[in-house]
């Protein structure tokens, strides 16, 4: 992270613990200039993360200002993630060992699994994991460390040596992973630092990577970059429109939709 980033992290996540700042408040709590703040704040208006308006800075209205649970996420366009699910499933060929990370439209995935033969699912996440334990005919490894509660997700140190040490050494097809934001500035954005890492290091592991989103992702940003879009292989989707399109296909993303 360089130090004009940095400075922006910082500012952001002030803004995000006091939900509106003065200017000068934000330069006293940094010890920096004013006008340090004022152009770090011009970047992360263009970038959609905050507004300034009237001298307060104040979180953007596309950016996910709270973290929802996974429960609470689960009854949320729970049509659409069900069809991008189905979808997703045809990119998982038999024989293939996938990572499925935390997330609701994620663990759609799993149901459509039962027909798969000598597929193996290393996850992160105890809600997959469950679901994939249901299924027989599927080979369940689940990477280990300390739960989040909000996700179900297993992060933090063990998860990731886990993934280092053990993972570096497994062909791993595809990663299928959701986010809580994707916007062409920021690219795939979550809101939690410790999946933001563990979803990276799953990223660098397999062969192929594959975004399952609906359509209330697009244009959000999260607290955290996940990776640019550049780095995303496909996504799946449920509907998209002309300015979303252009600006995935620009990254090179193939675009399916369910």
């Amino acid at each position: 992270m360089s130090k004009t980033q940095e400075k922006d992290w910082k500012i952001l996540n002030l803004v995000f613990k006091k939900r509106a700042l003065k200017v000068k408040d934000i330069a006293d709590l940094l010890g920096i200039s004013e006008s340090t703040v004022r152009r770090a704040v011009g970047r992360l208006e263009q970038s959609e993360r905050v507004v300034l308006n009237r001298g307060f800075v104040s979180l953007h209205p596309n950016f996910v200002s709270r973290e929802l649970t996974f429960y609470e996420k689960l009854s949320q366009n729970i049509e659409a993630k069900r069809r991008i699910g189905k979808k997703a499933a045809e990119l998982i060929n038999d024989g293939e060992s996938v990572l499925l990370e935390t997330g609701t439209t994620v663990l759609q995935i799993v149901p459509h699994l039962k027909t798969k033969r000598d597929v193996t699912v290393i996850t992160n996440c105890l809600k997959v994991a469950t679901e994939v334990a249901s299924l027989p005919n599927l080979r369940l490894v689940l990477i280990g460390g300390e739960m989040r509660k909000e996700s179900t997700a297993f992060v933090g140190h063990l998860a990731e040596e886990t993934l280092r040490k053990v993972f570096s050494e497994t062909f791993i097809s595809k990663v299928f992973l959701g986010a809580d934001g994707i916007s062409p500035e920021e690219g795939v954005t979550t809101h939690n630092i410790q999946e933001a890492i563990i979803d990276r290091m799953m990223i660098e592991l397999a062969r192929e990577t594959v975004l399952v989103a609906d359509h209330s992702k697009f244009g959000k940003v999260g607290l955290y970059r996940i990776v640019p879009l550049e780095k995303v292989d496909v996504i799946v989707t449920d509907r998209i429109d002309g300015k979303q399109e252009s600006y995935l296909r620009e990254a090179g993303v193939e675009i399916i939709l369910a």
